[in-house]
């Protein structure tokens, strides 16, 4: 199967969002509330207005039709031929003003009848075009955003054609202004359709038609998730199909509103629709199209709650304002489960099959679509008839959408995620402020091509802390830019958590980036311990990469891999390298074990000529111990004036002595006999044993026994440290039993 270069597809995405634009406005001007308040002038029924729109899902049953003539025929010229067809039967609606002045309104109304079944029919052969000309558009990972723009598209320019016309039947006559609305309308089409002439295109339809329906049918419906999709798909749009063209019928019969007010309260459905595609172009691509799908189901829902009141309102004013809200939550809700829908079939179908189940997609939403609108007028002339009050009877009808539409959801939720956030996940992102600017940020991301606008987005996004920036991050760790890559594995430092995909990118990072990226990403791999990574971390213990080899350290201590402890110690105590030497340090701090003590010690041992080992070793050994926090400003002022040692310890015992009751309220002599002569510390440490014997706590007896007859204890820093943890030792006796 061909497939549009570069340039084709950008070239494709522009004629298209001009064709969407220009196919908008004449669909917003000839169909839809226009042509059922068009009806309604002509004294047209329920059971007329549910044909009307019923007529809308006929396009879904002439696909078959326009997959028989896209196996003959240029894929793109079989689209843009019906799209002329479609709009040369508008013209059967040129003469509906000389019939209502001549009082011949049925034969108004036959027209559209007639003008609106050939133009959806011819609609259908066209629209077997749809999917695959927006699969080709859309190869990469922007489908959801792009489907979402011209969505924005569609819904803006209805948007501005219904609220121009709403304006113009404020002022005007309406059978004047619709017929107006009409032939505008008819032209705006005419040259939509010529744009499709100049889309590029490939060889789908070739390609589908050699592969055969029903094999590619037989698979899908093998497939659970494509029946549940189905299902799901279905019953929302019956739900839908039966609730949408009644809302401006509702506000007609309900409330008694006037042409002008209906025409604005469509302006603010269609606004709804453009404000889904606002919020959707931000979401879909990064949270997954399932969460979006039951979000825009559940809207739909709650939408249809205040038709079950239909509160009465003393002034014309408060009822336009329920109105317009109700219809604008609506169509909200309603466009953006269609919108999350389509997405979600598009990443179900391989795209070989994608024409061919394009056929049964558009043919479901035919007939739930068409069964909604036609029972939807059946149900209220029905309810009518039995004596119901308006009210009363949209009550009665909007609650029966409620519970199909609530039906649906519940079918949506057994749904693949088809690696998407699942609901529970996606939900709170809707509500933070910081995760909608992180998914903003990412939006720019995706758009951006610049290597600087890139690294400053990644460096935002590092303070955004937000879960779905992590495929993104790791994306860019592709990037042939090295700053880009380390601006994305910063920002994974600030995520909450990582996903099985983002850890096997840090791995694979970790072995492939010596020199450049791979320490960075061995201490992400720690700092969320990822066990996984245990071997291959253990192996780069030997790495000639010295950054990478020290954060490896650090990492199997955070992930406290036991077996990698000795092959550290072993390391320290060979390298000269002081990097290495203070990472390790902190690895066996991290790992606080009996063990720690000897090997730290073994480390001041082996390289006690450094002052900056010196000074991390007793720092290390003091957390290791328990009593880090009260030992490093001590530490601290000791480093700066050695000769202070006795003072700082004198001060200590003295506060300590303030809290505790002691026999003897003085300084003990030992302890500054040992700090300042080594030779006193086989003294010394019988004392300390004879204080601690009656507990078994394993870092005190570890450390006690590394003291006699050895060579470190001529180590000043040492001998203060020994003596520091002696008074401690009398502060807390927990610490004992460590």
């Amino acid at each position: 199967m061909s497939v549009l270069t570069k340039y084709q597809i950008n070239l494709g995405r522009r004629l298209y969002g001009i064709f969407s634009a220009l196919n908008s406005a004449s669909f917003a001007l000839v169909t839809g509330n226009v042509l059922v308040v068009y009806a309604m002038y002509l004294n047209a029924g329920n059971i007329a207005i549910g044909l009307i729109n019923a007529f809308g899902f006929l396009s879904f049953f002439a696909i078959p039709l326009g997959k028989f003539f896209a196996s003959r025929r240029p894929i793109m010229r079989v689209y843009a031929d019906a799209w002329i067809l479609r709009n040369t039967c508008l013209l059967l609606m040129l003469p509906i003003p000389f019939l209502a002045r001549a009082d011949l309104r049925e034969w108004g109304l036959f027209c559209i009848l007639i003008s609106t079944f050939g133009f959806n029919f011819f609609r259908g052969i066209g629209l077997v075009a749809n999917n695959p000309v927006l699969s080709d558009l859309t190869p990469g990972k922007d489908r959801g955003s792009f489907l979402t723009f011209l969505s924005l598209v569609n819904n803006a320019s209805a948007l501005f054609t219904t609220l121009v016309l709403a304006a113009a039947l404020h002022f005007g006559n309406s059978l004047t202004i619709l017929s107006a609305a009409m032939i505008v309308g008819i032209v705006l089409g005419f040259i939509a359709s010529f744009l499709l002439y100049k889309m590029p295109s490939t060889d789908s339809a070739k390609t589908s038609d050699s592969e055969s329906f029903s094999k590619h049918f037989i698979t899908a419906i093998h497939d659970r998730n494509f029946r549940v999709f189905i299902a799901a798909f279905s019953t929302v749009g019956l739900g839908v199909g039966m609730a949408r063209p009644f809302i401006i019928v509702y506000c007609r019969e309900v409330y008694m509103q006037p042409d002008s007010a209906v025409t604005f309260i469509t302006f603010f459905m269609t606004l709804g629709a453009l404000c889904m595609g606002l919020v959707s172009r931000v979401f879909i691509d990064k949270i997954g199209a399932k969460p979006i799908y039951l979000l825009f189901t559940a809207l739909s829902v709650l939408s249809l709650v205040p038709a079950l009141i239909s509160p009465h309102f003393t002034g014309a004013v408060f009822s336009f304002i329920f109105l317009s809200i109700m219809a604008f939550a609506s169509n909200l809700g309603f466009s953006g489960q269609e919108n999350a829908g389509q997405t979600y079939f598009f990443g179900l179908i391989p795209k070989v099959a994608v024409m061919d189940m394009s056929i049964v997609y558009f043919l479901v939403m035919g007939i739930t679509g068409t069964a909604g609108s036609l029972l939807g007028g059946i149900l209220l002339d029905a309810f009518k008839e039995i004596g119901l009050q308006p009210a009363a009877v949209y009550r009665l009808f909007f609650g029966l959408q409620i519970l199909i539409i609530g039906i649906a959801f519940f079918i949506q939720m057994r749904l693949k995620s088809l690696g998407s956030y699942s609901f529970k996940e996606a939900l709170p992102l809707f509500f933070s402020p910081r995760d909608i600017r992180g998914l903003g940020l990412l939006y720019k991301l995706d758009h951006s091509s610049k290597e600087t606008e890139q690294t400053a987005l990644l460096h935002e996004l590092r303070s955004s802390n937000t879960a779905a920036a992590a495929y993104q991050f790791a994306e860019h760790l592709s990037s042939p830019s090295y700053a880009v890559r380390m601006g994305a594995l910063a920002g994974m430092e600030s995520l909450p958590y990582l996903n099985k995909s983002v850890e096997e990118v840090l791995m694979r990072e970790t072995e492939t980036g010596l020199f450049t990226t791979a320490a960075k990403s061995a201490r992400i791999l720690g700092l969320f311990k990822v066990k996984n990574a245990a071997a291959l971390l253990k192996k780069q213990l030997n790495s000639p990469d010295y950054l990478l080899c020290a954060e490896a350290m650090t990492a199997l201590a955070r992930i406290n891999e036991m077996d990698a402890q000795t092959a550290i110690s072993r390391t320290l105590t060979a390298t000269d390298n002081p990097h290495i030497l203070l990472k390790g340090i902190r690895a066996m701090e991290l790992y606080a074990n009996p063990s720690s003590v000897f090997m730290l010690l073994d480390v001041l041992r082996a390289h006690h000529e450094k002052i900056e080992v010196r000074h991390e070793v007793m720092l290390a050994l003091a957390s290791v111990m328990g009593i880090g926090k009260r030992f490093y400003p001590a530490y601290c002022q000791y480093a700066e004036t050695p000769e202070e040692a006795s003072v700082i310890l004198t001060d200590l015992f003295d506060e300590i002595s303030s809290h505790k009751k002691f026999a003897q309220k003085t300084f003990p002599p030992l302890i500054g006999e040992f700090l300042r002569d080594s030779s006193k510390a086989d003294e010394f440490c019988t004392n300390v044993q004879n204080y601690t014997k009656q507990h078994d706590g394993l870092m005190c007896a570890s450390l006690i026994g590394c003291i006699p007859n050895s060579d470190i204890v001529s180590c000043d820093c040492f001998r203060f440290f020994l003596c520091f943890w002696v008074l401690m030792l009398l502060a807390d006796q927990s610490l004992l039993k460590k």
